[in-house]
């Protein structure tokens, strides 16, 4: 769930008002709650019920919060029915309040240089910071730059609650994506409790440091949609690996050369004559049941060994000769800059992830093995173990079944506008275009990424998936 969990609302309160347009805005940007936050007072159930019920908004989860000035600065409460009065130190607001099922938030951008101080120490634990507080609003309006970069990676480093909340009137700034479903108050407080919160930025400053550049980001949807994914799926060659091969004479050529040492006689023209055709062979036969089928290269290798060589071919030599072709053919082969490292990040964050490949078993296991990419994904789809390839969405359901999430709660990663994105987009999924210049850059079918990556930089995938 993506919640703003810090929206102003005194003024309203002030004039006699109640947060309609706060209400409002929330719901036109997707979020999936908000937390209606007072100074020294609470919204009462009567007012949020008749918020909801002039909004006419039944989606949008409504909560109210306080804010209570004490000697380290201002603390949000939330989950607590008391209200509780200014000058109480941390400490003590932490008691009462837990005593109410609820949770203390230090609000940095109120927060005196002792607080942050406390905070920053921790790294080195000192003293721990969170036997005063449940948590940090790391993420708001009134915090420089400079010191959500600093304390995100504060939160790299050592395990806190973080949370992001806009602080100010207009909610979507700053928010909080949560891992679980919340409902009322008191399961919000007890998320934050337990550390089941990560902070996203919404239209406020993009604090990733180490993220590409902002401006090749084209967003043709909320940020926030964007942010409920919880599973991700990428697409491999021209997204995740550089890949440049050829299949040519030559290749052919020197393949059989390697076979003449292993006493089969063929030429590399007759060779490629018998691969090319028994491929058009095999995907003619598929296409009769699949609309996009795909051929499974051992069984060509196979065959092809078989006849050329008058006896029987284990899969064990089929497959050895599918490798040795492989490396004949291959010009260069790599991940692209800072694959791994973004990988690494966003499952620390919690996505679980996954591939769907138009490629080769007999090719892409080994080259996955080699670039050591099997411990990112709790799956791997190859076309030539399915039988078909995108944009059929029979692999895209595959993927679904897999991942155990709704299809709208999934991204798909990838580089091809049509095979990637057109695919993707029918089954459901969210999805992210990879402009590296290698897949189709145009779609038979009517397609619309909901996020373009213009210059191909993976580093700002870490902006859309918080």
């Amino acid at each position: 769930m993506i919640i703003d969990i810090h929206v102003e609302t005194d003024a309203c309160a002030s004039a006699g008002e109640l947060p309609l347009n706060q209400v409002l805005e929330a719901s036109s940007l997707g979020l999936d709650g908000i937390v209606l936050v007072r100074r020294g007072a609470l919204w009462t159930d009567e007012d949020i019920s008749n918020v909801r019920l002039k909004t006419g908004d039944l989606r949008l989860q409504i909560f109210k919060g306080q804010i209570v000035k004490c000697k380290e600065g201002d603390i949000l409460v939330i989950g607590c029915d008391s209200v509780f009065k200014d000058g109480f130190s941390s400490l003590e607001l932490k008691h009462w309040a837990r005593r109410e099922g609820g949770c203390c938030v230090l609000i940095l951008s109120n927060a005196g240089e002792f607080s942050k101080n406390i905070a920053y120490e921790y790294i080195d634990r000192k003293f721990s910071a969170f036997d005063l507080f449940d948590a940090l609003e790391i993420f708001s309006d009134g915090i420089s730059k400079k010191e959500m970069r600093e304390f995100l990676e504060l939160k790299r480093k050592v395990k806190f609650c973080a949370l992001g909340g806009s602080a100010s009137e207009s909610p979507g700034r700053y928010m909080t994506k949560f891992f679980m479903p919340v409902r009322n108050e008191k399961e919000l407080a007890r998320a934050i409790i337990n550390n089941k919160a990560y902070p996203c930025p919404g239209s406020g400053f993009c604090v990733d440091s180490r993220g590409g550049s902002l401006s090749s980001i084209l967003w043709n949807t909320q940020k926030c949609e964007m942010a409920k994914c919880k599973g991700l799926v990428f697409d491999l060659y021209g997204t995740l690996i550089d890949l440049k091969s050829n299949e040519t004479h030559n290749e052919f050529h020197r393949l059989a050369m390697w076979l003449s040492n292993e006493n089969i006689q063929v030429s590399g023209h007759v060779l490629m004559n018998y691969y090319r055709q028994k491929c058009s062979e095999l995907y003619a036969n598929a296409l009769k049941t699949v609309k996009f089928p795909e051929v499974d290269i051992l069984q060509v290798f196979k065959d092809a060994i078989t006849l050329f060589s008058g006896k029987p071919c284990s899969e064990e030599f089929a497959r050895k000769a599918a490798l040795v072709f492989r490396t004949l053919s291959i010009k260069s082969i790599s991940l692209y800059p800072n694959a791994r490292r973004i990988l690494r990040e966003l499952k620390r964050r919690g996505y679980s992830m996954g591939i769907i490949s138009n490629a080769q078993a007999a090719f892409t296991i080994p080259e996955i093995e080699d670039l050591k990419l099997w411990q990112f994904f709790e799956f791997i789809i190859l076309s030539s173990d399915v039988g078909c390839s995108k944009p059929d969405n029979k692999i895209y359901a595959i993927a679904s079944r897999q991942l155990e999430f709704p299809p709208d709660k999934t991204a798909f990663i990838g580089d091809d506008l049509y095979g990637d994105i057109f695919g993707a987009n029918q089954h459901g999924y969210k999805t992210v275009f990879v402009k590296t210049n290698v897949g189709n850059m145009t779609s038979p079918g009517k397609v619309s990424p909901d996020v373009t990556l213009c210059d191909g930089d993976l580093r700002n995938l870490l902006r859309i998936f918080p």
